[in-house]
């Protein structure tokens, strides 16, 4: 599926999972991500940050331009290497998030570092959070 600038722009909200941090350096994803908030919400998810002095799961929000959520899962430690665990936890983190953009219709990508490519409906999780209003 290829997305094209008029359905990002009037999707409502954009979710883009990236392994790119937002302010590791200001760089394409920044740039595209920063332009796109001007027509819609963009929530942009990094990777998780699995911490020591973290006790609880929890989802770091923050603002970093007008119309980007930033949002940092931040897991303890001990699921570094349970990659399902992590999966199933961040979902669940991010559902509760989305709850709040139900009536909207939510356009989803997976930004690849590596290449610089935006893939269309895989943000790393499983069970999707694409969807369209009810």
């Amino acid at each position: 599926m290829t997305m094209r600038c008029d359905d990002l722009a009037t999707a409502g909200t954009f979710l883009v999972h990236s392994p790119v941090r937002w302010d590791a350096a200001w760089e394409r994803p920044q740039e595209i991500f920063s332009r796109l908030a001007r027509t819609c919400d963009v929530l942009y998810v990094e990777t998780p940050l699995f911490l020591d002095d973290v006790a609880r799961p929890a989802l770091d929000r923050s603002e970093p331009v007008p119309g980007v959520l930033r949002l940092v899962p931040r897991l303890p430690a001990m699921y570094a290497a349970l990659e399902h665990a992590t999966q199933v936890i961040v979902q669940a983190l991010l559902n509760d998030l989305l709850g709040a953009f139900a009536e909207r219709t939510i356009v989803c990508a997976h930004w690849s570092g590596d290449d610089d490519r935006m893939l269309p409906n895989d943000i790393g999780v499983p069970g999707g959070f694409c969807h369209a209003p009810r």
